[in-house]
This record gives structure tokens, C-alpha cells and sequence, in this order.
């Protein structure tokens, strides 16, 4: 009797299990609220941050997978940012456009001179072109990081 109980079930979390994915994204970066959703992307596969540190400089980086078939180009808007107290402040803010290569990778990197004691992140925006014309305009945020 139980096995006739367990057989239908453990069919359905079989094909539950192997049915395809329609989408794909990656979270982005760590953020407070484990609860929040993944969005859907139409050009992008994922997006990647970097925070690290080194020798009082912080270096900023952001990988971006883009199908170099729904997009040709990707524009940075990426604003490093300090807590002080329970605030965050505005450091520098960069913008950066660049072509979509072979591998279907945008990358961005920088760097900026800051004070240790604090606590960092950046925010931005990648927005991807194909032909001249916007295709999307995701939000992202990188991990905060102590240094």
C-alpha cells in the first residue's frame, strides 16, 4: 500500500526535477534580503562584481554575460560608495562603454584610493545596445566588503 502511495509522487519530483529552465540569472552579489527575487534578463546571462583591496586602493570590477547576438555594446554607470555611520556616500562615479567581444563578455575595471576603517560597495547599471538602441538597463550591487 505505501509503496502504491510513494510511486506517483516520486514520479512527479522526477519530472519536476528534469524540466528545462526558461531563464537564467545569477544573483547579484550578496544583498540583505535572502528572500529577493532573481530577475529575468533579455541580452544578459549574468552579472559578476568584484570588491577587493589592496595597498589602499579599492578595485572595482564587473563582468558582464551578454549574448553577443542581443547585444553589441554595454554601458557602465558604476558609483563606488564609503559607510559612514549608517550612511553611504558617493566616492567617484565612472562611466564606461564598451563593445560586446567574441566570448560575449562586457568587462569593467577600476580603481580608487580609500581610507581603511570603513565599509565599501559599489552600485550600477549596465545598460546593453544592440544597434544604437537599449535593449535592457539592469541595476546591480556589489557585496559590501571591510577594509
Amino acid at each position: 500500500m505505501i509503496g502504491k502511495k510513494i510511486c506517483p509522487l516520486f514520479l512527479a519530483a522526477v519530472l519536476i526535477a528534469s524540466m528545462g529552465s526558461f531563464s537564467y540569472a545569477e544573483p547579484l552579489g550578496t544583498s540583505d534580503n535572502a528572500d529577493a527575487l532573481t530577475p529575468y534578463f533579455v541580452a544578459i546571462n549574468n552579472i559578476m562584481t568584484s570588491l577587493t583591496f589592496e595597498s589602499g586602493k579599492a578595485y572595482c570590477g564587473v563582468m558582464v554575460n551578454v549574448s553577443q547576438t542581443k547585444a553589441d555594446s554595454v554601458k557602465f554607470n558604476i558609483t563606488l560608495q564609503k559607510k559612514v555611520g549608517t550612511t553611504w556616500t558617493s566616492l567617484v562615479s565612472w562611466e564606461q562603454t564598451v563593445s560586446v567581444g567574441s566570448s560575449n563578455y562586457a568587462l569593467f575595471e577600476s580603481r580608487y584610493n580609500v581610507g581603511s576603517g570603513y565599509y565599501y560597495r559599489f552600485k550600477g547599471t549596465t545598460t546593453c545596445y544592440k544597434n544604437g538602441s537599449v535593449v535592457e538597463a539592469p541595476s546591480f550591487e556589489s557585496a559590501t566588503v571591510y577594509f
